[in-house]
């Protein structure tokens, strides 16, 4: 029977192997392994945010489930930047307010039936209009990212443990988080060939430095961390956890409780992640200071096509919440675009400015104003 030992390993006696480590050993895993770069993480987009909305239709369903989607992103996006002790106000917002936040929308899954909509979506904020906002309301945020680290699931029972297969209830709990886009990225390994000829289940247990650090250099992770944890009985995990990461060395075992095993382990994830992301926002926190809009004085009619009614919310949001625009009056409205009346201060090239930081183009056309995403 393995048990977690990984306590017995401590983290000074680490940082001696790391120092005898020489640099061709460290050049010889480079060349063995192929480099994984991970993904350009984006703060301002949530992804992974399921609705299921019934109404009189499909399609007012999908509306409506759109505007929920712009809710829960925008409460997922608060979380993580904001120090949960400072987010009650930011979560108090309606979702008028919230939708002029919006930067954009896709659909990564969606089903549709008579009168329901049941979509996972992924949800991409205004960086610049939403750190206003929290300027408005005097909230301090974290922005600043690290670089990401790999963290090593290992599921240990009594009959062996599980590192590769991903075929366990950690390994489900790690992968269903918030990873890519947090503020400390997290990477899982792919238990690959590469993988499993590199690291067996023991060795990741015992903390072996040496095997660690090559899967650390084919990741392109700036730290590892080993996430060990067993059940105990039906309904606890214990989760114990070591290594490095960018708030300091890790040394963390813990027990946790809930219905059954799948729901502790998601706890036991959630909470480490929690605890590490509160700690990196507490050393990295930054305020910005709400400007002064210039006042409304002039108008002008503007062309605004789109190919859909979800694209136009987007659009109309955006336009919304440009610097100088302030009041929006729509002319006309068909499947394929919009005529809208914008009332807006300064001139019109402060407006053309304006749109373009906006993510716009506004130009002539035909002898009409028309307004495209860059």
């Amino acid at each position: 029977m393995m048990r977690l030992t990984m306590s017995i390993c401590r983290p000074e006696g680490l940082s001696r192997v790391h120092k005898r480590l020489s640099l061709c050993t460290l050049c010889a895993f480079a060349v063995l392994f192929l480099l994984a770069r991970p993904a350009q993480a984006d703060i301002w987009t949530v992804s992974g945010v399921s609705v299921d909305v019934t109404s009189e239709s499909a399609a007012k369903a999908k509306l409506l489930a759109i505007g929920e989607a712009q809710v829960k992103a925008f409460y997922r996006l608060v979380d993580r930047l904001v120090p949960a002790k400072s987010a009650a106000p930011l979560k108090a917002l309606s979702a008028d307010q919230v939708g002029r936040l919006l930067a954009g929308l896709s659909i990564e899954e969606e089903r549709t039936a008579p009168k329901r909509y049941i979509a996972k979506l992924s949800i991409r904020f205004l960086a610049n209009k939403t750190r206003s906002l929290f300027g408005r309301y005097g909230v301090r945020y974290a922005e600043k990212q690290s670089e990401p680290i790999l963290v090593v699931p290992v599921w240990v029972t009594p009959q062996g443990a599980d590192i590769w297969t991903g075929e366990n209830p950690w390994h489900k709990a790690w992968s269903e988080l918030d990873l890519n886009n947090a503020l400390i990225p997290i990477l899982l390994p792919l238990g690959d060939l590469t993988d499993t000829n590199a690291l067996t289940a023991r060795e990741a247990i015992a903390y072996n430095s040496v095997k660690l650090e090559a899967l650390r250099i084919r990741y392109g992770a700036s730290s590892v961390l080993v996430a060990g944890a067993e059940p105990k009985g039906e309904t606890q995990v214990r989760a114990v956890m070591q290594g490095t990461s960018p708030v300091g060395r890790i040394g963390f075992d813990k027990t946790y409780e809930a219905e059954d095993l799948a729901s502790a382990a998601a706890l036991a994830a959630n909470r480490f992640q929690l605890v590490m992301q509160e700690k990196w926002k507490s050393e990295n926190l930054t305020t910005t200071t709400s400007t002064k809009e210039v006042a409304p004085s002039n108008s002008m009619t503007i062309a605004v096509p789109y190919s859909s009614a979800a694209e136009w919310s987007v659009l109309r949001s955006r336009i919304q919440t440009t610097r100088g625009v302030g009041r929006i009056d729509i002319n006309s409205l068909s499947g394929r675009g919009a005529v809208v009346s914008i009332a807006f201060g300064g001139t019109v090239n402060e407006l053309r400015s304006a749109f373009y930081q906006s993510g716009f183009d506004l130009s002539v056309v035909g002898g009409t104003w028309v307004l495209r995403p860059l």
